[in-house]
């Protein structure tokens, strides 16, 4: 084999591992995009979800996986890492069906907590309440 056909042998197989891992990539970027715009595995009438004082949102994501309902949790988590999204307030989030990882984040993010309404009497004391 002469050393013309061995380089352009070697051209054409690096031409094809770079179609391939295009592919591959355009491939995941797709399949990314489509798991971020998927609804969450949510029960018709959601679920509470209460953030303690010092969990992180790994703790969290990790708790959602662990109840089957946020698969690929560690894709979550480095998204937002990369987007540097990892704020998460304390408090109790009420996940309705529908919710996406990318709105999850978001709702953890911007501290979208329930809020309880409490209504007192007028004229009450504090001691009576």
């Amino acid at each position: 084999m002469s050393l013309g056909k061995l380089i352009k042998r070697l051209f054409m197989l690096l031409i094809l591992a770079l179609v391939l891992a295009a592919a591959a990539l355009v491939y995941a970027w797709y399949y990314w995009q489509d798991w971020m715009q998927k609804p969450l595995a949510l029960p018709k009438e959601g679920i509470y979800l209460t953030i303690e004082k010092g969990d992180t949102l790994g703790h969290a994501l990790q708790d959602l996986s662990q109840q089957d309902i946020l698969p690929h949790s560690k894709w979550l988590r480095r998204y937002a890492q990369f987007k540097q999204q990892t704020k998460i307030h304390q408090g109790e989030y009420f996940l309705q069906q529908g919710l996406t990882p990318e709105t999850l984040l978001a709702k953890f993010n911007n501290g979208e907590v329930v809020v309880y309404q409490i209504r007192f009497p007028e004229g009450w004391t504090a001691k009576q309440i």
